[in-house]
């Protein structure tokens, strides 16, 4: 007996004719020594039949299973499961013929079909590279939360969307990339911000859509400081990250750093010019808009000392950047002295061998601190041997020495001062 089945939805009207189903036929009997035999052949609008391994089906006709070697004779429990045949259909017309051979009645068991609706991933962005995962659709599950990899899925069903993650499903976010976005997930709203882990699958096809979020841009600004007329050494380039992410830090120079840019310190990354914006804190700080951080510095000193080198006295240390040169103060020689001496001048090293400055002079300042150090003279000059009379004043033992030279004699006068 022939068959032909037209399916239709709950209002009668025709199913799609791009419809893809599961039925199946339960209770296909058979007799030992070639009894009566029952049985279906698949003649139109199948394209699958399934049987257990240990059916006691067999092949007949044309794309037919019959009862084989045993009756069944319960519809539930394993056995039955081994005289049923399952078939996948594609289209909204089915025909089959039904047979009995020998003295079996003629009948057929109602198909217990499932509809099964067309599920599409959709990247939703033209300018999208590589792909949305590749659907399976060799067969329909029916049982449990489906797995979102397969084409085709009975209306009603949940499914769990193929995730972005590299878990080894059919599918994850490296398949599908978008310039400037980050991919979030599956939604079947195309304009939704937060994507849906799992559907229900309507009683139609439906469609599912990638959802996007824009990127962040991160970037790094050195922020020359003005007085520097030095090159500045390069920066990590710009990168981009999801709203929400947190940022590493890819810069290598290092807070405290003082060889990066010549007489400046490297005081960390800021989230502003100024130096008393707050430290950005790389790795802890969720980045939600486009964010620049700026290099903050901080400029090297050093200083000019004054040593009275043998005197008494002191004069203020002069604070100055690197490669700057200082200006000794033109009073800098009255704040020391020495009894019996005259300050005659400064210079690096204590013994004079260095190099020399006067008050008023210019000291080159490099990268460290510099001592400039007294110079003293005696105040009596040395008394020839012979020749004209000269004197001289000494100041010793609280008197007043008076020396007059003539010729080759030395006269001696001691003047007491008062008391």
């Amino acid at each position: 007996m022939d068959y032909t089945l037209r399916l239709l939805d709950e209002n009668g009207n025709p199913m799609p004719e791009d419809i893809k189903g599961l039925a199946g036929f339960q209770d296909l009997d058979g007799e030992p020594n070639n009894g009566p035999k029952e049985g279906v052949q698949l003649l139109g609008g199948f394209d699958g039949a399934y049987i257990r391994r240990d059916t006691h089906l067999a092949q007949y006709g044309f794309n037919g299973w019959n009862g084989g070697m045993d009756p069944n004779n319960n519809l539930f429990d394993d056995h039955a499961q081994k005289h049923y045949l399952g078939v996948t259909f594609a289209g909204n017309t089915l025909k089959l013929r039904y047979d009995t051979v020998g003295g079996r009645q003629a009948s057929v068991q109602p198909i217990k079909a499932l509809v099964a609706y067309e599920l599409k991933y959709d990247p939703n962005a033209p300018d999208t590279n590589n792909g949305v995962p590749a659907m399976n659709g060799d067969g329909i599950p029916t049982q449990g939360v489906k797995n979102g990899c397969l084409a085709y899925y009975v209306g009603g069903d949940t499914i769990n969307l193929a995730t972005g993650a590299k878990d080894g499903d059919c599918w994850d976010s490296s398949q599908l990339t978008r310039p400037g976005y980050t991919f979030k997930g599956w939604s079947p709203d195309r304009n939704a911000s937060a994507p849906q882990a799992q559907i229900t699958m309507p009683h139609e096809n439906t469609t599912v859509y990638a959802i996007w979020v824009k990127n962040v841009r991160f970037t790094y600004d050195a922020d020359k400081p003005a007085e520097y007329t030095g090159s500045m050494p390069g920066v990590p380039d710009a990168r981009e990250f999801s709203p929400g992410a947190t940022v590493p830090n890819t810069s290598p120079w290092k807070t405290g750093a003082t060889n990066i840019i010549r007489g400046w310190r490297f005081d960390g990354w800021r989230t502003g010019r100024d130096d008393t914006s707050a430290v950005y804190g790389f790795d802890t700080t969720p980045i939600t808009q486009d964010t620049t951080v700026y290099g903050s510095w901080t400029p090297l000193t050093i200083n000019l000392h004054y040593d009275a080198n043998g005197g008494e006295g002191s004069h203020p240390s002069q604070n100055t950047r690197w490669d700057t040169t200082v200006t000794i103060p033109d009073d800098v020689n009255g704040s020391f002295h020495r009894d019996g001496f005259t300050l005659t001048g400064w210079n690096t090293q204590a013994d004079g061998k260095g190099t020399a400055y006067q008050p008023g002079k210019g000291v080159p300042m490099v990268d460290h601190d510099v001592t400039l150090y007294a110079q003293w003279a005696p105040l009596a000059t040395t008394m020839p041997e012979t020749g004209s009379a000269t004197l001289a004043w000494l100041i010793g033992g609280g008197a007043l020495v008076l020396l007059i030279a003539v010729g080759a004699g030395v006269w001696v006068w001691r003047i007491r001062r008062k008391a």
